[in-house]
């Protein structure tokens, strides 16, 4: 068997939490009408992302200081070099403006990145473990806006190996609280407050907000695997905080809810995008497809704890691709959603209580990243000359 142990991102390999304060370098990202934070924090874990503070735009002229758009270097995924470029402007002469280096990449959202992390001590980085909430719900659900921009909120915690998430490897957790884009069945596509979604994915973002197009002018699009996680039982509290397990082993990913203080899987439903599914305890596998980079390939990179919001500043013009590009709001993108509230926990609580006011919110308790040591060789004894 292999030996995993978990160690802190950020500092030196004893027990203390990831992200832990006033211990090291760590990005920490909010743009909104209230402030533009963008800069080196130490704050650390733990930290609300609250959707108040993503469900609004920053005000006019107000650009973000990091990460701009910038060529990405295709030898690690055995692709040519590609860029990012706006989508032609509709009635326009079709041409693909360039966007790298000169695009503020801005959502309303936040976020809080890990220093870049990788092999330790002998040790591979294969996988990490997040303990927190995906709360929020929706009240009443969000109505289908067929053909109509998407009013949506999302909730992720995911390793990349970009530092700005632009076209990496990805893989993690998210959970879209509210989205009126038409679900199963034309029916609302908004996520129960017991439902989640792993995923891994390459080329992480291309053709959503932006092209990428490599140096042949061929476009590259991004692969993506999901595995949707549903009715997943509360913890032994009541309430829906879990520590989220993602490892990879082998040909697969080994994925596990777990409660927080028993450390024990909890009981669950799953389907994976790309055949099968079950129910029962909630530790199974996720295939890894061989267009996945391989271990070696992302033996370092970040964990990203973020929300994001519909609504996009500056501006956009471009094709209407996607599809909650808003051209009616001059390019401004969809609203955010109004019907987002505090999870009513099972134990009947309000989600994220703060001085005992409830919100919708990203809880981020801790994280640690595991890492893989290989097991001694074991040798037989020698044989007598």
């Amino acid at each position: 068997m292999l030996a995993l142990f978990a160690f802190p991102i950020l500092c030196s390999a004893t027990a203390v939490p990831v992200l832990a304060p006033n211990t090291s370098l760590h990005d920490h990202y909010l743009f909104n009408s209230l402030f533009t934070y963008d800069a080196e924090d130490y704050t650390g874990l733990p930290q609300m992302f609250y959707f108040v503070n993503v469900s609004s735009s920053p005000p006019p002229a107000t650009l973000r200081a990091r990460c701009p758009f910038q060529e990405v270097a295709g030898a690690p995924y055995d692709h040519a070099n590609f860029g990012w470029f706006r989508f032609p402007v509709p009635g326009g002469n079709s041409t693909w403006p360039p966007a790298n280096g000169t695009e503020p990449l801005a959502t309303t959202g936040e976020y809080l990145e890990s220093e870049r992390f990788g092999p330790r001590e002998g040790a591979n980085p294969n996988g990490f473990v997040f303990d927190g909430e995906f709360a929020g719900q929706t009240n009443p659900p969000s109505t289908p806006t067929p053909g109509q921009p998407a009013h949506f909120f999302v909730e992720a915690v995911y390793f990349t190996d970009r530092e700005c998430s632009d076209a990496g490897t990805e893989y993690g957790w998210y959970r879209i609280v509210a989205n009126s884009a038409p679900g199963a069945n034309s029916g609302s596509a908004d996520a129960p407050p017991d439902s989640f979604t792993f995923y891994y994915s390459k080329f992480s973002n291309c053709n959503q907000d932006y092209g990428c197009r490599d140096i042949y002018n061929q476009p590259v699009i991004s692969s993506l695997v999901t595995a949707t996680i549903t009715n997943v039982a509360p913890n032994t509290a009541g309430t829906y905080r879990y520590k989220y397990q993602a490892i990879r082993s082998g040909s697969n990913f080994s994925v596990s809810i777990l409660d927080p203080d028993s450390g024990t899987p909890v009981t669950c439903q799953w389907s994976i995008s790309t055949g099968a599914g079950s129910g029962g305890t909630c530790r199974f596998l996720v295939p890894i497809e061989s267009w996945y980079p391989s271990a070696n390939d992302i033996a370092s990179g970040y964990i990203v704890i973020a929300t994001q919001c519909s609504h996009l500043y500056p501006a956009m013009t471009g094709d209407a691709y996607p599809e909650w590009y808003d051209y009616a709001l001059a390019g401004a993108g969809a609203t955010p959603p109004t019907n987002v509230v505090p999870t009513i926990e099972p134990n009947g609580a309000q989600s994220c209580l703060t001085q005992g006011v409830g919100y919708a919110c990203l809880k981020a308790l801790s994280l640690q990243v595991l890492y893989q040591r290989d097991p001694p060789v074991v040798r037989g004894p020698r044989k007598p000359r």
